[in-house]
């Protein structure tokens, strides 16, 4: 049976490699273990030069709903959820909500010290580690 991992994690504000490097270097190691890896970046073309930064309210070529829809589909559909957190994300801070309404284990990297401190993030984290290498050996 595969598993399947949303990857969950700033978009906006953020480069494409800075949004897209993490997640793919992620898909591959997965995949070592029979493990599928789910970006949500994965209908994404390259969009941006190099030095460009996401912008989410001046559309990634999608409106709200189906980024949304996509999104939740995503977390539903996955058996946990790989939460990274280097910065304040309001996106990632929903889909951590939306995984923990519907069961789904949350692993939360972070060293975040605001996101460490809130109830909710801590009720909706499993597991909370400092890097991604540790972040991997949970999954």
């Amino acid at each position: 049976m595969k598993r399947f991992v949303y990857l969950a994690g700033p978009i906006d504000g953020i480069t494409e490699a800075e949004a897209k490097g993490w997640r793919y270097v992620f898909i591959r190691r997965l995949k070592e273990y029979g493990i599928v890896g789910v970006s949500p970046l994965r209908c994404q073309e390259t969009v941006l030069g190099a030095n460009e930064r996401y912008n989410i309210f001046g559309g990634l070529g999608e409106t709200a709903q189906s980024i949304g829809t996509k999104n939740e589909f995503d977390v539903r559909s996955c058996d946990i959820v790989l939460a990274y957190f280097p910065t304040i994300s309001v996106g990632t801070l929903i889909e951590m909500g939306m995984a923990k309404a519907l069961n789904k284990p949350v692993v939360l990297v972070t060293e975040h010290m605001a996101a460490l401190a809130h109830p909710l993030v801590q009720y909706c984290a499993g597991w909370t580690v400092k890097t991604l290498e540790e972040g991997m050996e949970k999954v």
